[in-house]
């Protein structure tokens, strides 16, 4: 809460963002980008579920409230990773571990097109840090190289974060020792998984 860099939903502070970069506005209210034409945002999503569309339509409705010539397009289930890292646009995403911003991720021949980083984000600062937090065991370590990290991805916005997901982890109450995620020591619910025991 304290390093991460914060954006405000602030429309004035964005007209004037664009503006700056050389967007102007149209008779009907629409961006115009410098060569004259409509500013056009391919927004996709992947087929196949009704939420994955229904958040696009949210998405895409914003962004022609502001101005975009912002379309919603669909790609097929079936699509192969190497069309879809090739997408023009944007893509939304059901969550993005900070993990997968790693260079080693970045869609490529070599990996058959399978790394999640579709954005080809690369910076070699964040992928040390997260070299070295999938070594670490330490809590404390572990909260300091994440809030390094999300520090670093808050700034340079790989991604655009738009909310958690929630999940339950049910347990029968004869066993001893899970432990409710806490985001601020990180990892996954099972990382204690040595300290359970089963109480008769």
């Amino acid at each position: 809460e304290r390093e991460i860099a914060k954006y405000p939903h602030d429309l004035r502070r964005a007209e004037q963002l664009m503006e700056e970069a050389g967007f102007t506005r149209g008779p009907g209210g629409q961006w115009q980008t410098p060569r004259g034409g409509a500013a056009e945002l391919p927004l996709w999503f992947t087929g196949g579920a009704s939420l994955f569309e229904q958040e696009n339509a949210i998405i895409v409705a914003q962004l022609k409230a502001f101005g975009f010539d912002a379309q919603p397009k669909r790609f097929p289930s079936s699509g192969t990773t190497e069309d879809r890292s090739k997408l023009p646009g944007m893509h939304a995403v059901g969550s993005n571990a900070i993990a997968s911003y790693h260079s080693d991720n970045i869609p490529t021949p070599a990996n058959r097109w399978s790394g999640g980083n579709r954005g080809n984000y690369s910076n070699a600062e964040l992928d040390r840090l997260i070299d070295q937090s999938l070594n670490e065991v330490a809590p404390d370590e572990i909260l300091r190289l994440t809030i390094q990290m999300e520090k670093l991805v808050s700034s340079d916005l790989p991604g655009i974060f738009l909310y958690w997901h929630s999940r339950a982890w049910t347990h029968v109450a004869s066993l001893k020792g899970p432990k409710v995620r806490v985001s601020l020591k990180g990892g996954h619910p099972t990382r204690n998984i040595h300290e359970w025991e089963w109480i008769r």
